[in-house]
């Protein structure tokens, strides 16, 4: 790197804050010359165990020193060990399948391959046929497949042609979704239990239930993507808990690789995923021994340092902090929302100009991330403690207050 504005071959792929990190530990980042940061973007949820986790680096190392990769060609026991703990976990204890692979897009992308096999191979339909439901507003990645499946003109601007087989309902509406189902022969509902990328949007109480029945009534395999909301962040294992539901198939990414290796999966009841034949999928690095003992490793600590409650509690504390600051700062929020740890905060942005305050908010030691030049997210690893979100929310209402 030549100076503080990197080195001059990089290409930016996101507008970055004026903060350089060189290294993190738990809920905190820091910079050069003890600077330090409150993390409360945690990588977009992808480090929902802290940084550094002990437990997890030392299973890595520990791992890397026997045997780091090897092809799915051959075996390991270290894949069944992984699979045997997540399926039960995830609530699919008797026909469970998994796939795996590194990134959430490319999870999704497998998902995309495994519904056209559905189609044709289960349910009998012409070939080409598939079609797969999608919400507006949604984020699932940015590979073709979800590019296609998206509805969000910053991320498809100039990246077509796109490829057919999806049609969009509008979220958080059942009787849209089921006008679809009734118009169209559609294999599967692919959405966000929360959508965290249009800004945490929190559905109805009734919708997740209603999906269900839907889904179950016209044949429609209802599919979860718990990449961002998943494992812990919105206070349950799977974000579908907190209304009752069982999905047929759930993506995972992100923190299931504990925020020190890429995994990615996808986990539900074998029909939909053993469709595939052997030579019909794959990856390179997938199902890698480092991997399964990383993922394995950090459900296990988000079992045994129980995240989820922590996750709950902390979530709880931080709104009930956000609702409750003074006047005139508080007139500048427009609204608070969020399930555990999955949090947003909405601006008056007549008043506030979001990019100057989250530079504002890190220049005070907190980091986060603008969404819709409207929401900030709140997102911190799930390690935080309550001291740590009391010092957030000073920084957060100092900020605020630097706007008046």
């Amino acid at each position: 790197m030549s100076d503080s504005q990197g080195s001059r071959y990089a290409i930016e792929l996101y507008r970055q804050l004026d903060a350089i990190i060189t290294r993190g530990n738990g809920a905190w980042l820091f910079g050069p010359e003890g600077k330090r940061y409150l993390d409360f973007l945690a990588c977009f949820s992808a480090m929902n165990h802290g940084h550094c986790h002990p437990a997890i680096l030392e299973a890595k190392h520990r791992q890397e020193g026997k045997v780091s990769f090897i092809s799915q060609f051959l075996r390991s026991p270290l894949r069944d060990e992984l699979f045997d703990l997540l399926c039960p976990l995830l609530g699919y204890p008797d026909d469970g399948k998994v796939i795996m692979m590194n990134t959430g897009a490319e999870i999704i992308e497998t998902i995309i391959k495994a519904m056209r096999h559905y189609s044709t191979r289960v349910l009998g339909r012409p070939e080409n046929s598939c079609l797969i439901a999608t919400c507006s507003g949604n984020f699932h990645g940015r590979t073709p497949g979800a590019l296609a499946a998206s509805t969000d003109p910053d991320v498809q601007a100039q990246f077509g042609p796109f490829l057919e087989g999806f049609v969009h309902v509008p979220f958080n509406d059942l009787q849209a979704l089921e006008e679809t189902f009734q118009k169209y022969k559609v294999t599967a509902f692919l959405f966000e239990p929360i959508q965290g990328e249009s800004g945490v949007v929190i559905p109805d109480d009734d919708y997740l239930p209603g999906v269900r029945a839907l889904c179950d009534q016209y044949g429609v395999v209802m599919i979860a993507d718990e990449i961002q909301s998943g494992l812990g962040r919105a206070g349950e294992i799977l974000a579908c808990n907190l209304w009752g539901v069982q999905p047929d198939l759930v993506a995972l990414g992100k923190s299931l690789g504990g925020g020190v290796h890429p995994v990615s999966a996808v986990v539900g009841h074998s029909k939909f995923l053993e469709v595939f034949r052997p030579g019909e999928h794959g990856s390179t690095f997938a199902t890698s021994p480092v991997a399964c003992v990383v993922a394995k490793t950090s459900l296990e600590v988000l079992i045994y340092e129980e995240l989820c409650a922590k996750s709950q509690k902390q979530g709880h504390l931080l709104r009930h902090l956000l609702r409750n600051f003074p006047e005139p700062a508080s007139q500048l929020v427009t609204a608070i929302r969020g399930k555990g740890l999955m949090c947003a905060m909405d601006l008056d942005i007549r008043k506030v100009n979001i990019w100057e305050f989250v530079n504002r908010l890190a220049e005070r030691g907190v980091i986060t991330k603008p969404t819709h030049e409207l929401t900030v997210r709140l997102s911190p690893t799930l390690v935080i403690d309550e001291g740590e979100i009391r010092m957030a929310v000073a920084a957060i209402l100092a900020t605020l207050q630097s706007f008046l």
